[in-house]
């Protein structure tokens, strides 16, 4: 069990002491409160109450959920719980926070308002790769007489984030502690965003995120934050923040040797506009990125769902970046004024409505005509590591997605199984990557490089060259690629 004064993530602990709600401070109950592996749970002798104001919910009477929590635990250290839903009833209660605070009190999440968050993330040394420690050597092997090591405090690295109107800064935390036998000495970067003005705490934890995920696109490392300390307006020193979630906490990998997709040094010339344009994106790149995320980050996913995903997630990056449509949207309405006009009366008011639906949105491209159109977009090397025949391709993956959506015996002859549907699965998310690489600016020619050169992707881009990519030839309406 990790120093309970830590409070990283990954750590567990328990802190046991006096519980209340802020609207009744003289009425505490005796509880403990324990964390582990991303879950939160306060267990209090008695219960906070038993009723909720909100009637209309079910079970609301016995399950209410508390906006905010007060503790003090018996060390004296204060303690925020901040959305606590009970979860159990009997001699005592048990209740599940999504958030601690550890060091401060505030009435609930909504008047809660931060200066700054700080926060450690996996594989942030390994991006930002500076040396911290010079040494010097008296003697060589074994006539070695003296080491000296000297830690260089690492200049801190700041960024002017116009997107979300905010600061965001690289700097180096050191620590030392010595024993009787032995002495440690760790130093970890971590990233802190200032706002120009205090936001609410769900403003920080998305914008937290958003920056991992930036850091899992350019690493191709999964990247998630390790610990997290929060300055809370009114409060003179910083809190600690810990949530509930479901993703495993974990170091691990941080002891071994990673080689990053993109070091901070390749791109540190344009890395203040990387970090605008990936702030600034819209909601539609940004479930696009969700679902990058959700296909990379998450590799024990049944084979069909982590095909969909990526699948789905070239679809809205192409919905984001491109216009999408055959026609223009005037001249379409004309389109489809005719075809609903031309709908046989004797066809019923659900079928008809729902050949309108088809006919409103049968302007979009097909699924087939936007991969097409992604990949004639790319350059003739960036579209070489991601498939060998751009129109196989293109029909492989839509019949494989057309069956893993419908199951239907039609289609099940067209689609990809077993190992050519991972592939094609890998295939996907290598042109996914090489797609919001460009949109944040970085070339064709730069991604490729990185990509062809990568350990580990440079394995799976020629890996995948070894199997059909697709089941079936290309029909007569296959749209060639340009060459170039």
């Amino acid at each position: 069990m990790a120093p309970f004064a830590e409070f990283m993530l990954a750590d567990s602990f328990t802190a046991t002491g006096d519980w209340w709600l802020p609207g009744t401070p003289d009425v505490k109950l005796h509880g403990t409160l324990s964390y582990s592996s991303g879950a939160l749970e306060l267990d209090v002798s008695g219960t906070l109450a038993t009723k909720t104001e909100d009637r209309h919910a079910v079970g609301a009477d016995r399950f209410p959920v508390h906006p905010c929590v007060h503790g003090l635990s018996n060390e004296g250290r204060r303690l925020t719980l901040l959305k606590a839903a009970a979860v159990s009833y009997g001699s005592s209660t048990k209740y599940a926070p999504i958030f601690l605070i550890v060091g401060g009190l505030t009435a609930d999440a909504d008047s809660l308002h931060l200066t700054s968050l700080s926060f450690y993330c996996t594989h942030l040394d390994t991006f930002i790769n500076r040396r911290l420690l010079d040494h010097r050597t008296d003697g060589n092997g074994p006539d070695l007489k003296e080491l000296s090591i000297k830690y260089v405090q690492p200049e801190k690295l700041s960024w002017i984030v116009e997107a979300i109107d905010a600061k965001l800064e690289f700097d180096t935390a050191l620590s030392y502690r010595t024993g009787i036998t032995s002495s440690e000495l760790h130093f970890r970067s971590f990233v802190t965003i200032t706002p120009n003005a205090p936001q609410d705490l769900d403003w920080f934890v998305k914008k937290m995120w958003r920056f991992c995920y930036l850091l899992t696109l350019l690493t191709d490392e999964r990247v998630s934050p390790t610990g997290i300390s929060i300055e809370v307006a009114g409060e003179s020193r910083p809190c600690k923040l810990i949530y509930r979630t479901i993703e495993p906490r974990s170091d691990k990998g941080e002891s071994e040797l990673l080689v990053c997709l993109f070091h901070l040094g390749h791109v540190v010339e344009d890395f203040r506009s990387i970090l605008n344009v990936w702030f600034a994106v819209n909601e539609t790149m940004l479930d696009a990125i969700h679902l990058t995320m959700d296909a990379h980050r998450n590799p024990d996913q049944t084979p069909h769902g982590r095909f969909l995903l990526a699948a789905h997630a070239v679809e809205v990056i192409s919905r984001a970046t491109t216009s999408s449509t055959y026609m223009e949207t005037a001249e379409y309405a004309a389109v489809v004024d005719v075809l609903n006009g031309a709908i046989p009366g004797n066809v019923a008011r659900d079928h008809r409505e729902s050949l309108k639906s088809r006919i409103k949105y049968g302007n979009e491209f097909a699924f087939h005509k936007r991969i097409t159109a992604l990949l004639e977009s790319l350059s003739a090397k960036a579209r070489e590591i991601v498939c060998q025949d751009p129109a196989k391709f293109a029909r492989g993956i839509v019949d494989t997605r057309n069956y893993y959506t419908h199951f239907t015996d039609e289609l099940r002859p067209k689609a990809l199984t077993g190992a050519t549907a991972f592939w094609a699965t890998v295939r996907l998310l290598i042109l996914a990557r090489i797609l919001l690489l460009k949109h944040l600016g970085i070339a064709d020619d730069v991604a490729v490089k990185q990509l062809s050169g990568h350990h580990r992707l440079m394995q799976q881009i020629a890996l995948a060259r070894n199997h059909p990519e697709c089941i079936r030839p290309p029909g007569p309406s296959t749209v060639p690629v340009r060459p170039g």
